[in-house]
């Protein structure tokens, strides 16, 4: 078992841990970007740590309404969970839901297991509160449809300011004209 990134409270311990990916949202919310790392579950909190910035996540259990797997996958390509490299594959994700209306992706060897895991805890976890809020749009929901009507706008944007452009560079001599009319 590996060692956890945070104290554990009293009476809080690890009920099982395993490598894990975490598709965190990007920057713009159109899509996610893989982070590889390690999740725990321990009888109070849910708790992943990312493996290059070491981005740590806690999620207090009490608050979960909901754990499954489900059909979305995720692009892991060169992803190496529990000592299996898999190139240019998928990797097929667990929801967690919360009481708050977020929701939280993760991609663990055994998702059917991880979920029963993660309900039984919640039956027995202490109501603690939040540390973080988790995402009401994850990411890794964006469908391709938010990413075009995103290239969309920018497109329309990129036309105004073309046309903006063009329409004074034509009026500029005309201005030009008028202005220089007026003070003779």
């Amino acid at each position: 078992m590996a060692e956890l990134p945070i104290p554990l409270s009293p009476g809080e311990s690890v009920l099982t841990d395993a490598e894990a990916v975490y598709p965190k949202t990007s920057l713009l919310g159109f899509g996610y970007n893989a982070v590889f790392g390690r999740l725990w579950l321990t009888g109070h909190r849910l708790i992943f740590r990312g493996t290059i910035f070491e981005q740590i996540l806690v999620f207090p259990v009490s608050r979960v309404t909901n754990a499954a797997p489900t059909e979305r996958q995720i692009k892991t390509g060169g992803a190496k969970l529990d000592g299996f490299t898999s190139f240019m594959s998928f990797s097929t994700l667990m929801v967690v839901e919360f009481d708050n209306g977020g929701r939280e992706y993760f991609a663990v060897k055994d998702l059917a297991g991880w979920s029963e895991a993660i309900k039984d805890a919640q039956r027995k976890a202490p109501l603690m509160e939040y540390a973080i809020n988790p995402s009401r749009r994850p990411g890794v929901e964006a469908g391709f449809g938010q990413l075009m009507v995103w290239f969309a706008g920018a497109a329309a944007l990129m036309c105004v300011g073309f046309v903006c452009c063009s329409g004074l560079t034509l009026a500029l001599p005309f201005i030009l004209a008028l202005v220089g009319s007026g003070s003779q």
